[in-house]
């Protein structure tokens, strides 16, 4: 079983305001890895979490409310940035897809953009993987994605 939650803060004051949305699930197993495109959308997919905690979000909360949706890999689905984006929230979205943007693609703007700063952080074994110590760096930019 897993559980899919949308925790919500103050973005001024940063003040936890509690769990706005959650999903409970239970894992259904694998599909075929050469599934069809359209197969996937006829079926229901675990990725479908992500729509549900965007809409309870715009459900629940004032209209004039300026959401920010924040997720990691996962969340990187096309439709679900052109949701949210129609809805005139934004994201912050660690990317999994070299989007195309106005000004090229995506991967290449943050390899262009300005570092931040950057550091080392410990990574913890994970299954056959080794720890080990990870050197990264931290870049930010703007960037209008084509849909």
């Amino acid at each position: 079983m897993l559980v899919h939650s949308v925790f919500t803060l103050n973005g001024q004051t940063k003040e936890p305001l509690g769990l706005l949305h959650q999903n409970v699930f239970v894992r259904q197993g694998w599909f075929p890895e050469k599934e069809k495109y359209y197969h996937r959308f006829k079926r229901s997919r675990e990725s479908e979490k992500w729509f549900k905690g965007c809409r309870d979000v715009q459900k629940h909360l004032p209209r004039q409310t300026k959401v920010i949706e924040i997720a990691d890999r996962e969340a990187d689905i096309f439709f679900l940035l052109k949701e949210i984006t129609e809805a005139g929230q934004g994201f912050v979205i660690r990317a999994a897809k070299n989007r195309s943007t106005l000004d090229g693609y995506l991967f290449e703007d943050i390899k262009n953009a300005g570092l931040l700063g950057s550091g080392q952080i410990h990574v913890a074994r994970n299954g056959n993987r080794k720890a080990r110590i990870a050197t990264v760096e931290i870049r930010a930019c703007t960037v209008t994605a084509r849909f």
